[in-house]
């Protein structure tokens, strides 16, 4: 990193008319110089067909790294682990009163990592090789085996951190019971709807098409994370707010997204994110439940879900998770369900043994 670089005028500009296969976001040091380590890593992303929303968290998680780089006049291919090190203790130390969230440093490193192996197709060097270390070493097999010895390629662990273990804490249902009575609209009714009773993310719901729903089969096409897409049953009670919603609420518009701007000057317009999360914010402080965030009704379906005995393969797929060990999460996720359930097989098992 040139000495004129310094971590103040390295920033992050948007172009929202950037053509396919370009990011939008872009590194800069100054008035408009490219940062092109950055950005062509970016641009690959996007040829890849990355969604905007991972381009713009890759760009802050390098904006973040880049500026620590000039804090310290480091170039990218000069780091190590043990800088990796060096730049934890940066982000546990300027935290400024908030802590740095252990899964946001670890998928800083990922992110790292990857723009190293994009620009130089090798793994970031741990720092302190010994001379007699070698990039490979051999295993012998038994002389009956074919191939008498062949190479292995050396473990190369991957540098994080710690994450502690949260326990997924869902609405109660004296919680989401006051929440919905607060709602005004029959389109807040139908957003908390698709969140409490199908379990949608945040930007599954703001992106829902008109074209996304089919009534004659009462489900929903969602476009999930990754550009992944999933059908999802559409239950009666979501049916009736949505409907109403649409005859009574929403305006006559042209726009194919299914959630508008009820009010103003923007009204007809697609409900921004900014918005959403506004609709969210307004309600929480009408109903006084503090914690009831779009995410948390998505916690609270999985929870209610698990709770009803769904299988985990099912519960998966009508989530959207690439991993079955996040769905693993919302089973026997209450303290208090795990206290009832031993108390009453234990109950179960000594009248047993005083019948017997």
């Amino acid at each position: 990193m040139d000495k004129n670089k310094s971590k103040s005028n390295i920033c992050l500009i948007v172009n929202r008319n950037a053509a396919n296969g370009i990011s939008p976001y872009r590194l800069v040091y100054g008035k408009d110089a490219s940062i092109d380590e950055v950005n062509e890593y970016l641009d690959m992303l996007a040829t890849r067909g990355l969604s905007v929303r991972t381009l713009r968290a890759y760009a802050y998680d390098l904006l973040n790294f880049f500026r620590w780089l000039a804090l310290n006049s480091m170039q990218l291919n000069k780091i190590t682990k043990t800088s990796l090190l060096q730049y934890i203790r940066y982000q546990r130390e300027q935290s400024f009163g908030k802590q740095t969230a252990p899964t946001t440093i670890n998928h800083r490193l990922i992110v790292i990592r990857c723009l190293y192996n994009f620009h130089f197709n090798n793994p970031i060097p741990s720092g302190t090789r010994s001379p007699k270390e070698n990039p490979h070493f051999f295993t012998q097999r038994m002389p009956s085996d074919p191939g008498y010895a062949y190479a292995i390629r050396p473990r190369n662990p991957s540098l994080r951190v710690k994450v502690s273990h949260h326990i997924i804490q869902p609405l109660t249902h004296s919680e989401v019971s006051l929440f919905i009575q607060s709602l005004k609209t029959w389109r807040d009714i139908t957003i908390t709807a698709f969140m409490l009773l199908c379990g949608l993310r945040s930007n599954e719901a703001i992106t829902i098409k008109m074209d996304d729903i089919r009534f004659s089969e009462n489900q929903i096409l969602i476009h999930g994370k990754g550009n992944k897409e999933r059908i999802v049953p559409l239950p009666r009670t979501l049916i009736f707010a949505l409907k109403n919603y649409l005859n009574l609420e929403r305006p006559k518009i042209c726009t194919d997204n299914l959630f508008v701007t009820l009010k103003g000057t923007n009204r007809g317009c697609p409900l921004t994110r900014e918005g959403f999360r506004s609709i969210f914010r307004y309600y929480r402080k009408k109903s006084g439940i503090s914690n009831a965030n779009p995410h948390r009704f998505r916690h609270t379906f999985g929870a209610v879900m698990a709770k009803a005995g769904i299988s985990v393969v099912s519960l998966m797929k009508l989530m959207g998770h690439s991993s079955i060990q996040t769905t693993m999460g919302y089973v026997n996720i209450s303290v208090n369900d795990i206290k009832q359930e031993f108390h009453k097989i234990t109950a179960k098992l000594f009248t047993q043994e005083i019948e017997n």
